[in-house]
């Protein structure tokens, strides 16, 4: 393998940040990381000067204009903005510094050897500002790599050495000036470098990215030579290599490894041990190489059998893999992985034969059977499924899956007792309720302890039970249904019912609010990279530099880059505990996207509440516009194509591809028209219609049939698909919790 010349690798890309995170980056060998000790984005061609929009090509331009304007503009018109910039005379030196960086992250990402060298030029300039200094050191190290310019890459890679502040940054420096030498094919310096780095950095991502570098060389060396050392070279190649991926297993250079060494393994199998091969088969199954992993483990004398089952089953043979699970468990009873693999096969067969599966599971005894049980109840009809779930609660009262047996064995007891015979049941749900205080369950089993004294006449212990449940948890389904609950025991007015609750018509005008850091960062920021990244819209660098004190500037960043499931995905990480308010990282994890386009459309659909709108967008989707499930829901609100086009045609649209449902005016248009039509199938009941959106309307009218609408709570609890009945109790949650952000705003 000519490795000097997968070294030079101008036309590259990487990701920006740590060359070598294990598992995660150094992607698709030397190609893509090598390069430099950091990353380099090399993709378009710009086009020459663009017409800049009124607001810049009226009065004077300035930086602060540009940067205004920058999340409107396009790539083109940036470029020109800043041409133009730069070209004043009159600019200063902290603007043609700031300005410069702009451009040359821009010029950065064509391919053409102009414009790198421009870039290379212009970083060199923005250097000079102390917050962007070790930022522009790097990424004149990426440019210069590009280019071929490998003294420009090591002057700069020595100086940021020298200078850095942790062991970390150094050892980064001392791996990209490693990889330049691999570029000029100074091989000895290179493995030099390398050893050190192996020696100076153990522990480290460049230790472990050392190992497959000079493992690669040494393979290369032995495959050239014809001599006596040839054979102790590729030997020492693959110790290397062996090291690397128990290390790195996940790591995108433990594929480019196995296919190294896949015609290693073919001519000189006697170079390999038995350890060999079950490590090498390891490492494709993390990598969910499942066939090469099988054909590893063949030839390894350690038996793989439980991860040999899970292979069988990614590559579709059901039945094979259900025969080697059980295997599997005979052979090691202890190995809890098999609830695992038991789930992955279970969802390939139907019910019945799920079912039969489990219990052959179960048959084969293995030390924890809880998941066999669990999996044996909720399949199987009552009373199966009760003496199941009490089976399970027997062997394991401390099972993961105890709470939610603890429940259904609780609510069949409830089906069943009327009146009187209820009164126990208050004891068992608030028991229930303390024994399993984190679970899941635990606000369900205190509300039903609520809803049980309604029932039986005391009211007062009903609401003392409510008000426990919404000061434990305020911002869950049940602590919302509670304040409903209490409302309704002093016949008031509530908004956390089943009713309507149309947010202010104003809110049409939300936008993402800004952190409370961001004003007063940015007017000072000083020798701070974040900050200085962030005042320039660089927000997909700033990424990496973001403090982790502050909670509301991650999801911010991903606001700027236009990515809201990001956004309410790192916003509910760091909710605050207590129940909503109109705090800034509340508005995050629940935005109000889309809300004129939302607003339009249930204004014309007098039936849909806006607010349940956003809910069940949010829920649907995260307001990701190209959001695609698994059974194949399209958009914003995941509605079905085939839904979709029938709505479409009822509404004398025309569509002319599937593809056009992504488009969020039409998506939200058809969404909402569909559920309007799931009210009016229920008589406007958006409990039922929650219900119908996601599990069909026939299911809906089967369940009505069974447990009527009386009591809408009760109805909830006994929707057999466990995948509406908390799609239902997801969407109500988020609604009454938008309500609440937004009701006073």
């Amino acid at each position: 393998m000519d490795l000097a010349k997968l070294m030079n690798c101008p036309s590259g890309t990487c990701v920006r940040g740590h060359l070598l995170r294990l598992g995660l980056s150094l992607a698709f060998f030397l190609v893509l990381a090598s390069c430099s000790p950091r990353s380099i984005v090399v993709g378009q061609q710009f086009g020459g000067s663009a017409v800049l929009p009124g607001s810049l090509s009226n009065g004077p331009l300035t930086l602060n204009k540009i940067l205004q304007a920058r999340q409107n503009l396009s790539s083109d018109q940036l470029r020109s903005a800043l041409r133009q910039l730069l070209g004043d005379s009159g600019i200063s030196k902290e603007d043609k510094r700031e300005a410069s960086y702009v451009l040359a992250r821009l010029l950065q990402t064509t391919n053409s050897q102009d414009d790198l060298k421009e870039a290379l030029t212009l970083f060199d300039t923005a250097k000079q500002l102390s917050s962007l200094k070790e930022l522009s050191q790097w990424h004149i190290s990426e440019v210069a790599a590009a280019l071929g310019q490998e003294k420009v890459v090591r002057k700069t890679l020595e100086s940021l050495r020298a200078e850095a502040a942790t062991p970390e940054k150094r050892a980064e420096a001392e791996y990209g000036l490693a990889q330049s030498f691999l570029r000029t094919s100074e091989n000895d310096k290179a493995q030099a470098a390398f050893k050190k780095i192996k020696q100076d950095y153990p522990q480290t991502e460049y230790g472990t990215g050392a190992d497959y570098y000079l493992g690669e060389m040494a393979v290369t060396k032995g495959q050239s030579q014809n001599g006596n050392g040839a054979p102790q070279s590729v030997k020492e190649g693959i110790l290397l290599f062996n090291q690397y991926l128990r290390l790195s297993p996940t790591g995108h250079f433990a594929y480019t490894i196995l296919d190294r060494l896949r015609p290693l393994l073919t001519s000189n199998p006697t170079n390999f041990t038995s350890e060999d091969f079950d490590l090498y088969g390891q490492a494709a199954y993390a990598q969910e190489k499942w066939k090469q992993a099988l054909e590893l483990w063949q030839k390894s004398k350690r038996a793989r059998v439980m991860e040999s089952a899970m292979c069988w089953v990614k590559l579709g043979a059901t039945e094979r893999a259900r025969a080697t699970l059980l295997a599997a468990i005979k052979r090691n009873p202890g190995d809890y992985r098999y609830a695992l693999v038991g789930n992955e096969i279970a969802n390939r067969l139907r019910t019945p034969d799920a079912l039969k599966f489990w219990r052959q599971v179960l048959a084969a005894k293995p030390q924890n059977s809880d998941a066999a049980i669990w999996n044996i109840a909720k399949r199987s009809p009552a009373p199966a499924s009760i003496a199941a779930y009490k089976e399970l609660l027997n062997r394991n009262p401390h099972s993961a899956y105890a709470p939610e047996s603890q429940w259904w064995i609780f609510w069949d007891m409830v089906q069943h007792k009327k009146g009187k015979d209820l009164l126990p049941l208050i004891h068992v749900a608030d028991s229930a309720a303390q024994r399993y205080g984190t679970a899941r369950a635990a606000p369900r089993f205190l509300f039903w302890a609520g809803k049980i004294c309604e029932k039986t006449g005391s009211a007062k212990q009903a609401e003392s039970f409510y008000r426990k449940t919404n000061n434990l948890y305020p911002s869950d389904y049940y602590g919302f249904r509670s304040l409903a609950r209490i409302a309704a025991i002093h016949k008031t007015p509530t908004p956390y019912g089943w009713g309507r609750l149309n947010l202010d018509p104003r809110l049409a005008s939300w936008t993402w609010p800004d952190p409370r850091a961001l004003d007063n960062r940015l007017a000072n920021v000083a020798s701070e990279p974040f900050w200085e990244l962030v005042r320039l819209g660089e927000y997909q660098e700033s990424l990496d530099l973001v403090p982790a004190q502050d909670p509301e500037l991650k999801p911010w960043l991903y606001t700027r880059l236009n990515q809201p499931r990001q956004t309410i995905t790192e916003a509910v990480k760091n909710l605050p505990a207590g129940g909503p308010t109109s705090d800034i990282i509340w508005q995050y994890a629940y935005p109000l996207l889309y809300a004129k386009e939302i607003q339009s459309n249930c204004r014309d659909k007098r039936k849909v509440d806006n607010c349940l709108a956003h809910a069940f967008v949010r829920e649907e989707s995260y307001y990701n516009r190209f959001a695609v499930s698994s059974s194949k829901a399209i958009g914003l609100t995941q509605v079905m194509p085939g839904t979709a086009y029938g709505v479409a045609k009822r509404l004398h649209i025309s569509v002319s591809n599937a593809s056009a449902f992504f488009d969020p005016a039409l998506n939200l248009q058809l969404g909402i028209d569909y559920f309007s039509l799931c009210l009016s199938r229920f008589h406007d009941n958006p409990v039922l219609a929650v219900a119908s959106y996601n599990g069909g309307a026939g299911s809906v009218r089967t369940w009505l049939n069974k447990q009527g609408a009386d009591d809408l709570d009760a109805f909830v609890e006994s929707i057999p698909f466990r995948e509406t009945r908390d799609y239902v109790r997801k969407v109500f949650r988020s609604y009454w919790t938008y309500y609440t952000i937004y009701k006073k705003m």
